[in-house]
């Protein structure tokens, strides 16, 4: 009861000084939203907080205990995720409109965007269900059973798509559409083929080809990359007074928006700097003839995800209409680091033998 209070006095305290604040509101809702959200918390902590620790702590050992562990992980996250931002529809009016809108359609909705923006959503979307189907072939074949086929991978995405999209109609600001489903389907279907692939022979077969394979990617990403910055055109006349009128306050364009959309926003940016990361490390990796994972160059992947959303929020303020975020510059940045650690940490997962005890990960890696 005690951290209860104090979190519901701390909020008070801070939404005190936004009374005398022009741009922003306090609204009594607002209060028992936090208060409530103080109770979730403590709620779940003394329900689960053992237990997540633990969690954490056998991701961090990594072995085939890390890889079921971040499994569990992985689903819970997501499935928050696909409930955000939670706005649940409370009557049956608001689910009578909810059914006459256009945010339920059997293809695709008209406010997923053009060609660019609305593929590049829709490959996320299955690129978010790859780990699933990878997990899920890689934790059985470790364990001596069989692993899913293809087909079987594609008709549990198909099910799981249709039942995340079932329940976004649930929700206000939620948007059902059928080709979320075939999406969703595919990319757990691409797990599973990763993972039935997947050997430790097969990683070592691929050495001598990795950094043309990366040369490859990086051509491609750096077509994708220059396809985004030039999506609209640029345009200097303006650039300059677009300049001056810019927010310098970390996560302020994401203040002034939804939850879902600055959610978005935030996955999006990140997964556009994650292959920064990837890449470095299977190029690294490849040097040293994959005779170690916790590679060096982690602070390197830090700046070059920097420089990358800099050139990126640098062409977006050369829009017609447009202006640079800098809070993307540190998502850009902290992506890249995480998808070099994480991919070294993945890989350990692989390389080890299954039923052994992972050891502690040495301290280089964790800086």
């Amino acid at each position: 009861m005690g951290d209860i209070g104090f979190h519901s006095v701390f909020m008070f305290g801070i939404r005190c000084p936004h009374r005398v604040s022009a741009a922003r509101t306090v609204s009594q809702n607002d209060l028992l939203a936090e208060a409530l959200g103080s109770v979730m918390g403590v709620t779940i902590w003394l329900a689960a907080g053992r237990r997540l620790i633990d969690l954490a702590r056998t991701i961090s050992l990594g072995g085939q205990a890390g890889l079921g562990a971040a499994f569990t992980a992985y689903c819970g996250l997501y499935f928050v995720y696909s409930l955000m931002p939670l706005d649940f529809l409370v009557s049956g009016q608001e689910l009578s409109e909810k059914l006459a809108s256009d945010a339920i359609t059997l293809t695709i909705v008209s406010s997923c965007g053009g060609l660019l923006r609305c593929g590049l959503n829709l490959t996320l979307e299955a690129v978010s269900f790859i780990p699933f189907g990878l997990f899920a072939a890689l934790l059985l074949k470790r364990t001596g059973a069989a692993s899913p086929g293809a087909l079987t991978g594609f008709l549990l995405g198909a099910l799981a798509g249709a039942v995340i999209e079932g329940m976004q109609i649930l929700l206000a600001s939620g948007i059902t559409q059928g080709v979320s489903i075939a999406t969703r389907a595919v990319g757990m279907m691409a797990g599973v083929i990763i993972g039935r692939a997947w050997s430790a022979s097969w990683m070592t077969a691929w050495l001598p080809v990795a950094r043309g394979a990366v040369i490859a990617g990086a051509l491609g990403y750096a077509a994708l990359f220059a396809a985004i910055a030039w999506r609209s055109g640029w345009q200097t006349d303006g650039a300059l007074l677009r300049l001056g009128t810019q927010s310098w306050l970390p996560f302020y364009y994401h203040y002034w928006t939804t939850e879902q959309a600055a959610l978005a926003s935030l996955l999006r940016n990140a997964i556009l700097y994650a292959p920064v990361g990837i890449a470095v490390w299977a190029w690294r990796f490849a040097g040293l003839h994959g005779r170690r994972t916790d590679l060096p160059g982690a602070t390197l992947v830090f700046w070059l995800g920097a420089v990358l959303a800099v050139l990126m929020e640098t062409s977006r303020l050369l829009q017609p209409n447009g202006h640079g975020d800098p809070t993307n510059i540190l998502i850009g940045a902290v992506a890249a680091w995480l998808a070099f650690r994480l991919t070294g940490w993945f890989a350990a997962c692989l390389l080890s033998s299954p039923g052994k005890a992972p050891a502690p990960p040495p301290r280089s890696y964790l800086r």
